[in-house]
């Protein structure tokens, strides 16, 4: 039986594979987030999963959202 932390670390380097295939082959898009707070002065990096949205901004602030 496989651990779980191997079956883990299997899947999140077939998604790596996969993300980075998709740059190489050109089969990918790029997209301008708008985001919406003057402050902020945009967006410069984004992470997600089922659960969360975490941003990094160019103000140097992070913003974590949680997904219901």
């Amino acid at each position: 039986m496989l651990s779980r932390q191997f079956v883990l670390f299997t899947s999140g380097f077939a998604v790596v594979q996969f993300i980075e295939n998709n740059w190489r082959t050109g089969h990918h898009s790029i997209q301008r987030i708008v985001c919406r707070s003057e402050a902020s002065k945009g967006v410069y990096c984004l992470q997600y999963d089922d659960q969360k949205i975490v941003s990094g901004l160019r103000d140097n602030t992070i913003k974590v959202a949680i997904c219901d």
